[in-house]
């Protein structure tokens, strides 16, 4: 439908009649969509294939803008639910956790499925809930996403910070406990657990027989090096 041109330090959607305006003018590239395009869906698609043109040219913010306004016009609840996760990702990878939440949480109202998409989702938003440091709302997500893969442990180490931050320090240590059994390879929920016991020593009294599973996990991490 378009491609993008660059001139100086500005870029521009050129539209097959050859008419050029500026990738940051959303209202208007919208309104040029919308002369020829009436279907919500296909509206949802061409928005999505610009986001995809700003991105490959590292013009995010025109990029994340496509994405919002395609989810808005998105009638496909599978489709929908794959670009806030998508929109969330991006957020996630420049550190903006509360952009990230609010971009989860668009997923919320849809129907949800127990697949990946929704896994990552709901364990994406309790992480980012947890980085905005709130700990009780990003607890339901978490267990959300555990209950769809239960053998997955990723929830599980977000799981255990969200506990931790709300001071369950016993029912954390277990849930990273439960995360390093799942993934011994993945040192990340070890060493929220050695800080969380180092941290609160009377944790190792409560829940019988954590240090030696503690132990017997950093033997195994020091004999692969």
């Amino acid at each position: 439908m378009n491609r993008i041109r660059k001139q100086d330090n500005s870029a521009f959607f050129v539209f097959p009649d050859g008419e050029s305006i500026s990738i940051e003018d959303t209202e208007r590239v919208l309104m040029r969509i919308l002369e020829v395009r009436t279907d919500e869906m296909d509206i949802a698609g061409a928005l999505w294939g610009l986001a995809q043109d700003c991105l490959a040219q590292a013009c995010n913010e025109a990029g994340t803008s496509y994405i919002r306004t395609a989810i808005q016009f998105s009638r496909d609840e599978a489709e929908t639910a794959k670009r806030c996760l998508f929109l969330g990702l991006l957020m996630d990878q420049r550190e903006n956790y509360a952009a990230a939440a609010a971009a989860y949480s668009e997923a919320i109202h849809l129907t949800p499925s127990r697949n990946d998409t929704w896994y990552s989702i709901y364990n994406n938003l309790g992480h980012a809930l947890i980085r905005c440091g709130r700990h009780r709302e990003a607890e339901s997500y978490c267990r959300a996403a555990f209950d769809i893969a239960p053998r997955r442990h990723n929830a599980l180490r977000n799981l255990g910070l969200a506990l931790q931050g709300q001071g369950r320090y016993d029912e954390a240590a277990r849930a990273f406990m439960a995360a390093v059994d799942l993934c011994p390879d993945d040192l990340r929920a070890y060493v929220h657990l050695e800080d969380l016991l180092y941290s609160h020593e009377e944790v190792a009294a409560d829940v019988p027989g954590i240090i030696a599973r503690v132990e017997k996990v950093k033997a195994q991490v020091m004999s692969r090096g």
